[in-house]
């Protein structure tokens, strides 16, 4: 009885060895490009024009990047983060207005990098917490003001991106939905900033 036991234990323990042998020589067979996605860190500066109400802002933010180099497409994923931001538009082309802008990301940017040149998605709330007219004269905004439906954003490299340095992105056009929860003038408002048309410029700067 005992030597049955024992041969019973012996046998488990040489097939538990076995397993991770077997285990080790598989995880070192796995080709380098098996190992996990390469993470980079970008600085962003730019601009947007919004073509409605005939303006421009400035954009700073980031960028952190995760770039899967075992995938020929669809091998990035991302965060983008645009700080908030003032723009400086006209409406009717006469009236000088001042809004205050935000852009509250729909998940992570995804995208493909591939032979040295960047395509990504981004979708985006725009939230306009101010209107002033002359910049004094409160027209609407809120926290609730907003569009309606997120902006689809694609991003395409301008030249070589080089995930170790940076690039330049623009767009080629994006819209802008109808916005809501503005205060009294919202249609007025909303008459003045949604629509096609629209650009985007980025330069982004690899961190040290």
């Amino acid at each position: 009885m005992k030597t049955t036991k024992n041969t019973r234990r012996r046998g488990g323990m040489l097939a538990g060895a076995a397993v991770a042998l077997s285990a080790a020589a598989i995880a070192s067979a796995l080709p380098a490009s098996a190992a996990a996605p390469i993470h980079y860190s970008f600085d962003l500066k730019g601009s947007s024009f919004i073509k409605a109400p005939n303006g421009s802002t400035d954009l700073t933010g980031g960028v952190e990047a995760d770039l899967d180099v075992t995938k020929p497409a669809d091998n990035v994923t991302a965060d983008l983060t645009l700080n908030p931001t003032k723009g400086d538009f006209s409406i009717l082309g006469i009236l000088p207005v001042t809004a205050d802008i935000s852009f509250v990301p729909q998940g992570k940017t995804t995208g493909t990098y591939a032979n040295s040149e960047l395509t990504t998605d981004s979708k985006m709330i725009v939230k306009l917490s101010s209107f002033n007219a002359f910049g004094s004269i409160p027209l609407g905004g809120g926290d609730t003001c907003q569009t309606t439906e997120p902006s689809d954003i694609v991003l395409k490299s301008d030249g070589k991106f080089i995930p170790s340095k940076g690039g330049t992105l623009k767009t080629d056009d994006f819209s802008l939905s109808a916005i809501d929860g503005c205060g009294p003038l919202t249609g007025i408002l909303n008459a003045f900033t949604a629509g096609s048309g629209n650009t985007i410029t980025l330069n982004l700067t690899a961190k040290a």
